[in-house]
């Protein structure tokens, strides 16, 4: 459509237009002087519910390629349907509960009565600060985690033993027959120990519990051990020669780790995509082919667009007429 020129222009006697390209001139020829060509354009709606469609299908195929390399984890497919007859298992509200899982409740609990009274004995045993410190971090954390452990066998009925295992015995009547300097390095080395071993079967369970609180306990116990080994290791006392060295990784199982990240690494996720979702794909891609051509090929669409753009460039008979009469 053209427009005419401002109020300040019409003085001049001449009637200004605009085209639709944005520039302004004198009255346009009746029939346009290029040449007209038909623009191929796709729907929106149909565009959009494609890309709608395509993005679920890549969703449900990533989805797929996910859950597909998950790893197994420690337990059997028995357990980790939390199966309640054999093996040890049992079925709590908190989640499928294992002997794994019993083992860690216990032995938070005997830690707690062996080291306890230890970081006691150090209080007032101690040679040096950070001894003392270190005994007196032990004894109160160890307060605070017995109470939780407690009230977690309640929830589950775990029983718990009331005196530490044989080898903490010894090793509480070992701490108490040295001291000076031998008490600080005796109580510092065995105490380190303990809780190396406790750790790995801390990251063991909250790496793979089926159950909740005792996934909540192992945080927190794994929280406190960190802690403790820090402070028995500050009191530079502890040698390290003398604590056992990590196990040295199976050949069978490096191998089987290294092919697996490769094959990930390689395929990605799609490399699992099911067919399902290939199918779709494969259906939005005709959906915009097809599109294409309708819009390409229907009749009467290149006449209807030749003729308007004809009417933006030609000037209605009535008005040629109202202008010959000026």
């Amino acid at each position: 459509m053209f427009l005419k020129n401002a109020s300040e222009l019409v003085r001049i006697g001449r009637r200004i237009y605009r085209r639709p390209n944005g520039r302004f001139g004198g009255r346009p020829p009746l029939e346009p002087t290029e040449e007209i060509s038909v623009v191929v354009r796709i729907r929106p709606s149909i565009a959009f519910a494609a890309l709608v469609v395509a993005a679920a299908g890549v969703l449900v195929g990533l989805t797929d390629a996910n859950a597909s390399t998950a790893p197994s984890g420690p337990y059997p497919a028995a357990q980790l349907r939390g199966e309640t007859g054999g093996d040890g298992w049992s079925q709590t509200p908190y989640g499928p509960l294992g002997p794994a899982d019993r083992d860690l409740v216990v032995r938070v609990r005997q830690a707690g009565l062996w080291e306890m009274p230890m970081g006691q004995l150090a209080q007032t045993r101690g040679t040096t600060d950070l001894v003392r410190q270190a005994g007196g971090v032990l004894a109160s954390d160890h307060m605070e985690l017995d109470i939780k452990v407690r009230a977690v066998a309640a929830q589950l009925g775990v029983p718990l033993p009331d005196q530490p295992s044989a080898q903490q015995q010894a090793w509480m009547a070992e701490i108490r027959s040295k001291t000076g300097v031998d008490f600080d390095r005796t109580w510092a080395q065995r105490l380190r120990y303990a809780h190396g071993v406790v750790f790995n079967a801390i990251a063991a369970i909250r790496t793979g519990t089926r159950n909740t609180i005792v996934r909540q306990l192992a945080q927190t116990a794994n929280t406190f051990v960190m802690r403790h080994m820090t402070v028995l290791e500050n009191t530079g006392a502890v040698d390290y020669g003398q604590l056992p060295t990590p196990p040295a990784p199976s050949p069978t199982t490096s191998a089987a780790t290294v092919n697996t990240a490769h094959s990930v690494v390689r395929t990605g996720a799609f490399g699992t995509m099911k067919r399902a979702t290939l199918f779709l794909v494969i259906v939005v891609v005709l959906i915009i082919t097809t599109t294409l051509a309708l819009d390409r090929d229907r009749p009467g669409r290149k006449n209807r667009r030749e003729s308007r753009l004809k009417s933006l460039f030609t000037v209605p008979e009535s008005r040629r007429r109202g202008q010959h009469l000026e």
